[in-house]
Order: C-alpha cells, then sequence, then structure tokens
C-alpha cells in the first residue's frame, strides 16, 4: 500500500526496497520512538512492534467506523489512556514486591536458570509469572 501511495505522489516507479525503506523511516521509526519515549510497550506488557501493529489495526477500523483516518500521535494518545503510568506508589510497590519475590525464590534454592524470564514473580497460587512478557507464561517450579 505504501509503495502505491507513494508512485502516486512522485509520478513515477517505485521498487519494494526503496518503499519499505520510506516506510521505516517516515511512518514506523516515528511511531516506534513515541512508543518508546513514552515507555507504552512496558506498560502495556508488549513489544513496541506488537503495538505499532495494535495502533494500525484500530486505525483502520476508525477509518471504517468514522470516515476519517487519525494521526498515529493521536492513536499513541489513546493508547497511553489505556495504559496510564503508574503512580509513585504503585511503582514503588511493585519493585520493592519483585525485591522480595526474588529474595524468596534465591533463599528457596531457586536459581535465576530455572525462572522462565527475568523479573519472574511468584504468584499467590504458587506459579511463576514473567512481569513484562506479552503473555505471562506461567509454570510451576519446585525448590
Amino acid at each position: 500500500m505504501h509503495q502505491a501511495a507513494l508512485q502516486e505522489r512522485r509520478g513515477s516507479e517505485v521498487t519494494v526496497r526503496e518503499a519499505a525503506k520510506d516506510w521505516y523511516q517516515k511512518i514506523y521509526r516515528p511511531v516506534e520512538d513515541m512508543l518508546l519515549s513514552r515507555r507504552l510497550h512496558q506498560r502495556a506488557g508488549r513489544s513496541a512492534g506488537d503495538l505499532y501493529l495494535d495502533l494500525g489495526v484500530q486505525r483502520a477500523h476508525v477509518r471504517e467506523h468514522e470516515g476519517r483516518l487519525p494521526a498515529w500521535d493521536e492513536m499513541v494518545a489513546r493508547l497511553e489512556a489505556q495504559h496510564p503510568r503508574p503512580t509513585f506508589r504503585q511503582a514503588l510497590t511493585a519493585r520493592w514486591q519483585q525485591f522480595w519475590e526474588n529474595l524468596r525464590a534465591s533463599l528457596s534454592g531457586r536459581r535465576e536458570d530455572d525462572l522462565p524470564c527475568t523479573n519472574a514473580l511468584l504468584g499467590p497460587d504458587g506459579g511463576v509469572y514473567c512481569r513484562r512478557a506479552a503473555r505471562a507464561k506461567r509454570g510451576i517450579f519446585s525448590p
């Protein structure tokens, strides 16, 4: 689609390679930079690339239902409203909990290699959860 739009704008043939480079530099990277600078990938627990795809789907949905194509910064602002910044207290509580869970895991004989990811937390049901994974990986570990 980007290649066709470029060809129409330029009035000349555009290769797939040129279109991909233009899309990456002028569309993807600026959106990725917005997501990373606001740390939305961390708050949403997904990669910036995954969030970009989600925003693209939501943007197409708005175009289909409202008849307008919203700007990328508007879509990023909507995403930011869905994943607000944690308060200082929430962030401190999460770090403290992470510290104690990691301490408990190390004292119970678990090695870091046994955990499915970094920043693993022990859940109330005895499962170990990955805090920053796109989907929580769950596993039961014996000491």
